[in-house]
């Protein structure tokens, strides 16, 4: 199934308990990466929780929030622009866990900016945080991923419109949606389903996930 799911439909793992299966939360240094997390291990999973190392507080007070549930979790650090660095996350995920049945890719950067305006240091960081971590997460999820598991990226619905000053932004996600509604198309015979929920709608409560804002800093 690929779905870029709307703000009122975007329980995308609503109800479902998880124990016994892995989660892995890439951007759980960030607000929502955080959240994420601490809501799969209320749900029953163990979590593996990635940052580049900038949000040390957020990460070890997911951990903590695991550890008094009785849910583990582990602290995996990495840059997701790097194509090895990745497949060596995924290598410590599954080392650690024996298994991989769930991903939720959260990063992004948001970059706010007339066209003529931005420049190619954030044109580059835009396609490292936007765009090529996004691929290389998807598709070291679609190798590792456990048959009937979930895959989940965060976008934003502003591609869904015309909005000035956030192109490379929102082209950048769009990029992202065409990788799910492919990647779903052929893990679909597998019992996987790849999902592109936009940030407000992803907000955790405990009976499911609520909007939140996606203008934020890069998470991670």
């Amino acid at each position: 199934m690929a779905t870029v799911m709307d703000a009122p439909h975007a329980e995308v793992l609503h109800g479902q308990r998880l124990d016994g299966k892995v989660a892995l939360v890439t951007g759980a240094g960030g607000e929502l990466g955080h959240r994420v997390a601490v809501a799969l291990g209320e749900l029953g999973a163990s979590v593996a929780l990635n940052h580049r190392g900038a949000h040390d507080a957020q990460i070890q007070a997911a951990i903590a929030r695991l550890d008094e549930a009785g849910i583990a979790g582990g602290e995996m650090r990495g840059d997701l622009a790097s194509s090895a660095r990745v497949a060596s996350l995924f290598d410590e995920v599954v080392d650690r866990f024996d298994r991989l049945d769930v991903v939720v890719h959260t990063p992004g950067r948001v970059t706010k900016s007339p066209f003529a305006e931005i420049t190619d240091e954030e044109f580059e960081a835009s396609v490292d945080q936007n765009l090529r971590a996004a691929f290389y997460v998807l598709r070291e999820a679609a190798r590792r991923v456990a048959n009937n598991g979930r895959i989940v990226t965060i976008t934003t619905s502003i591609t869904g419109v015309t909005t000035p000053y956030y192109s490379i932004y929102a082209g950048h996600k769009a990029a992202t949606e065409h990788y799910v509604r492919g990647l779903a198309k052929e893990l679909g015979s597998r019992g996987i389903t790849v999902n592109a929920v936009p940030a407000r709608s992803t907000h955790r409560s405990t009976s499911g996930w609520r909007p939140s804002s996606p203008s934020r800093p890069p998470a991670g």
